[in-house]
């Protein structure tokens, strides 16, 4: 027998499990439809339903014409620390502390400028102290970076005065 579907001959033993099958299920009275794929009309949403998911389909589609127009838009925030103690600042400009800073807000940040002793200031123009650059694609991931910077220099700090006072 030839498959009116795809037009290849069908095995004989499969031909025949077919068969033997289907007379098994009429002796039962079952009967058995040899076509195949789906009839219905599928799942039919009720007004309620239907509108819940317009609404839903408008949002995304509005968060997506809102993620678009942000598209391109960098915040960008400075960080001077070039006055904190030496080991406050080496907790912070460490790749380690950067890198997790930046894993957690999603935000970019550089050290950048040079570092100046207390009292002394740059003497180029153009020339600045050591601060950090946060960069971000909205202002949550900067505002989130600084607060770290912050929380690492406060908890630096804080520990040194403990150990001066310690050791004193």
């Amino acid at each position: 027998m030839i498959s009116i579907c795809s037009g290849v001959q069908i095995p004989a033993d499969l031909q025949k499990l077919w068969d033997d099958y289907k007379e098994e299920q009429e002796m039962l009275g079952k009967k058995v439809k040899s076509s195949s794929g789906f009839s219905g009309k599928g799942f039919k949403f009720d007004e309620a339903e239907a509108q819940l998911a317009n609404e839903k389909k408008k949002k995304v589609e509005d968060d997506e014409l809102n993620l678009g127009a942000n598209l391109g838009q960098r915040f960008e925030e400075e960080l001077e620390i070039n006055d904190f103690p030496q080991q406050a600042r080496w907790k912070v400009t460490s790749k380690e502390a950067l890198a997790q800073i930046s894993e957690y807000s999603e935000a970019g940040i550089t050290v950048r400028g040079t570092y100046y002793p207390q009292g002394k200031e740059p003497k180029e123009t153009g020339e600045r102290k050591l601060y950090l650059a946060i960069e971000g694609t909205n202002e949550l991931s900067v505002s989130k970076a600084r607060a770290e910077i912050i929380r690492l220099i406060k908890e630096e700090l804080i520990k040194m005065v403990c150990d001066s006072l310690i050791f004193n």
